[in-house]
């Protein structure tokens, strides 16, 4: 049970931090800087980043310590 739960935390944590790549990589102009067509969009799609990137944090240590307490057993 808890090597599944590892492997799907560790997926989610994954799937967070390409998401997150993806979405930068995209809105980056020739000059390497971040675009956004208003500063509203800006703030929320920083912030929405933010809590990805968080939860991409989480679901990463939270596999670390379900593969350990699955290896302890």
């Amino acid at each position: 049970m808890e090597l599944i739960v590892a492997i799907i935390l560790l997926i989610i944590g994954i799937a967070c931090h390409i998401k997150i790549s993806r979405n930068r990589f995209y809105r980056m102009s020739s000059g390497g800087v971040q675009q956004f067509s208003s500063y509203s969009k800006m703030l929320l799609i920083t912030t929405f980043e933010k809590m990805l990137f968080l939860l991409e944090a989480c679901a990463f240590v939270g596999s670390i310590f379900a593969f350990i307490i699955w290896l302890s057993k």
